[in-house]
């Protein structure tokens, strides 16, 4: 059998020198990696994050730009204008829990209407305001009259406000939640073909800014 004499070396492959060095590189162009995606991702986050909220505050500009035109231009179609929202704590309507309304925008032509309408948060819907809401889904506008409405919360609501005539779109459902447009009018005048066409439009243009 061969021996190996004692002082005679071993002598390494080639290739091991730079298998070593290969692997140390790939070692840290990982660490490298990792790290660079670690300081990437909360920017990348954030970037997206500032322009979600960017794009959010457009629309909801142009929302009350809509809102705006039909109420204080000079041949204003309403007194004033409301998107709503009606809500079950992020559920579906169940006859199992309540259903309520809330105002989430407004333009309005007085100061003493607004801060009625600030007012418009978790209202607990009846019957005749449950009736109504299925009416705008079914037909996607109603046209309202507070004298020949049936008794009930939304009613009782108009006669506070001192809303005469309105007209009710429906805007979609989003995030569960039901959204509608409200355009009323305080003086006894009712909606004409033409001014129902204006809103429904307005009501159109909110829509597409909602994304629905």
């Amino acid at each position: 059998m061969t021996t190996l004499a004692a002082n005679q070396k071993v002598e390494e492959p080639i290739w091991l020198p730079d298998l070593t060095k290969i692997l140390t590189a790939l070692a840290s162009l990982v660490v490298g990696t990792y790290g660079f995606v670690r300081w990437w991702i909360p920017r990348h986050e954030a970037r997206k994050e500032a322009k979600r909220t960017a794009g959010g505050l457009k629309s909801l500009g142009v929302c009350y730009e809509v809102m705006e035109h039909i109420v204080h231009h000079e041949a204003s179609i309403c007194d004033r204008a409301i998107i709503l929202a009606g809500h079950n704590d992020g559920g579906y309507p169940t006859a199992a829990s309540p259903y309520y309304v809330s105002a989430l925008h407004w333009v309005t032509k007085t100061a003493e209407t607004h801060r009625k309408i600030n007012d418009y948060k978790n209202l607990r819907v009846d019957n005749a305001y449950c009736a109504m809401l299925s009416n705008v889904m079914k037909n996607d506008f109603v046209v309202l009259n507070t004298e020949t409405m049936p008794d009930g919360l939304l009613r009782e609501i108009y006669r506070a406000e001192g809303v005469s005539h309105c007209v009710i779109c429906h805007l979609g459902i989003q995030d569960r939640k039901l959204l509608y447009l409200s355009c009323a009018r305080l003086i006894d005048k009712p909606f004409s073909n033409v001014d129902v066409h204006d809103i429904r439009m307005a009501a159109l243009k909110i829509k597409n800014e909602i994304g629905i």
